[in-house]
């Protein structure tokens, strides 16, 4: 009898708001990126988690990358040199860090084809925000 109504007392804690939100952050969300969000100039990169699913990552190469986290268009920014990139994307790997206000991004890719003025690259996208992070497999590239 008395577990049943130390069952009943945690049940009842955990149901109410200032117990079970005390100190809980809440997750977020990735979402898809419209064709024309963000207007990009010169050399563009897009990365999918499948071919035609539309683009949860777009980038103008080293500088700004984009995402769309709980229905907000988030801008993150690189500190690395587009010379230091290419030297990455000539061993067939790209890696970096690029941050934004309230969250983080690390790109990890490996090239996978190479054109004129391009590079097809898939890999792994994390994304951090508070204590939160995710961990997105994508494909795409970049081209001038």
């Amino acid at each position: 009898m008395r577990s049943l109504m130390i069952a009943a007392l945690i049940l009842a804690a955990s149901a109410h708001p200032a117990i079970a939100g005390a100190g809980a952050e809440k997750s977020f969300s990735v979402g898809i990126l419209e064709l024309d969000e963000p207007p990009i100039q010169g050399a563009q990169c897009s990365f999918a988690q499948r071919p035609g699913a539309g683009d949860i990552l777009k980038g103008d190469w080293v500088d700004t990358m984009w995402m769309k986290i709980d229905g907000r268009l988030i801008e993150f920014t690189g500190k690395q040199s587009a010379e230091e990139t290419a030297a990455q994307v000539d061993k067939k790997i790209w890696k970096q860090t690029f941050r934004a206000s309230n969250a983080t991004l690390r790109i990890d890719f490996v090239r996978t084809a190479e054109g004129d003025d391009s590079s097809a690259m898939e890999g792994t996208i994390t994304v951090r925000q508070g204590t939160k992070t995710k961990a997105f497999k994508v494909k795409g590239g970049c081209s001038a």
